[in-house]
């Protein structure tokens, strides 16, 4: 899954393709909120293009989970953001339903790392990469926390 915001939407979706992978469709994120461009329609979502490396059969039958594919949820407030395009964790967790039980997740732009405190609290095993040591470091330390607080609970 790759967030995107509409410039990018059909390059991503091609993109995905070329590189093997199974383009599976665009699930919607309201942040609720975007600046304001007089004359314009606002830019308050972001898009997730996804898609899988191989088949993932569609099972119709009773009791397989539905992933919902829209989300509104408030995006990471500026003044407690520790990186620009910061992604709320409630948000991620969400997304990552679809991740089966004992899955990794690879998330090769880490930024601060909310992805891997969501895989904690999922338990979920989660492998970060992120070329800016600064935010290597933020992510390092969140994740951190976000394990001690989930042994805390147990």
């Amino acid at each position: 899954a790759v967030f995107i915001d509409w410039r990018n939407l059909p390059l991503m979706a091609d993109a995905l393709q070329m590189a093997g992978w199974i383009y599976r469709g665009i699930v919607v994120w309201d942040k609720g909120n975007s600046r304001a461009v007089p004359g314009r329609f606002r830019n308050d979502c972001e898009y997730i293009v996804w898609g899988t490396n191989g088949s993932r059969p569609a099972r119709y039958e009773p009791g397989v989970e539905v992933y919902k594919g829209c989300f509104k949820v408030s995006g990471v407030l500026s003044k407690n953001k520790h990186h620009q395009t910061e992604k709320p964790v409630e948000l991620l967790k969400e997304l990552l339903k679809i991740v089966p039980s004992g899955g990794m997740v690879l998330d090769p732009f880490m930024g601060s790392g909310s992805t891997g405190i969501a895989c904690e609290e999922l338990d979920l095993d989660f492998i970060g990469i992120e070329l800016n040591k600064a935010y290597f470091e933020i992510a390092k330390q969140r994740i951190r926390q976000a394990c001690r607080m989930s042994t805390e609970v147990l």
